[in-house]
């Protein structure tokens, strides 16, 4: 589990273009993905071993980074995308 806060940029799956400059402040790994959840993201951690820090099911994003910290919009567009499926979907 990540005890520290630190930065360091990452790949997020289904956001388009470079790589997403993430922000960690004392945020825990997601240490189990159930049926029907996609892993968005993933960072590697000191000795090599991957943790996923954001994962995806139809109607829920979850992250262990902060985008809101950052001037980089994509995950908040790709968040109101999704949310504007699902409503679209559900009518």
């Amino acid at each position: 589990a990540q005890i520290s806060s630190f930065e360091t940029d990452i790949k997020v799956e289904n956001v388009e273009g470079d790589s997403f400059h993430a922000v960690f402040i004392r945020a825990p790994g997601i240490t189990r993905v159930g049926d029907g959840v996609s892993v968005l993201a993933k960072v590697e951690e000191e000795g090599g071993q991957e943790i996923v820090i954001g994962v995806e099911n139809e109607r829920i994003v979850a992250l262990s980074f902060h985008p809101e910290l950052t001037n980089d919009p994509r995950l908040h567009q790709y968040w109101i995308q999704k949310v504007q499926n699902f409503q679209q979907s559900a009518a």
